[in-house]
């Protein structure tokens, strides 16, 4: 059963937060110069995780499991923030999903199943 890295996970996010961090919570409106310095952020988190991570045309980030699977799970948010939002807005799902993929990679019982 692969298990979540509780620590790593709390990194990440906070890391996350500081693209645009503002008083307690994150100013991060969508194209902004801190948003798209975390998406190539993110991408480059997905990689570490196996997945081929991509930004596409409107800046969509994209991670795909490279391995052939029986099944695969999807998952999918925001990163970007509403104005002076709070840090998780969106981001702790980003961050899950990048966590559950180095979870299965990390977890050889979990070899037949991907995550994108």
């Amino acid at each position: 059963m692969p298990a979540i890295n509780k620590t790593r996970l709390l990194s990440n996010l906070r890391t996350l937060a500081e693209f645009g961090r503002y008083k307690t919570g994150v100013h991060r409106p969508t194209y902004s110069d801190q948003d798209m310095a975390s998406r190539t952020w993110l991408a480059e988190k997905m990689r570490e995780a196996g997945l081929a991570a991509s930004i596409d045309g409107i800046g969509n980030v994209i991670g795909l499991g490279e391995r052939p699977a029986r099944a695969r799970l999807l998952t999918g948010s925001h990163s970007e923030s509403q104005n002076h939002a709070g840090w998780l807005d969106g981001a702790l799902v980003v961050m899950y999903g990048i966590e559950t993929s180095l979870a299965f990679k990390e977890d050889r019982s979990t070899a037949e199943f991907g995550i994108d």
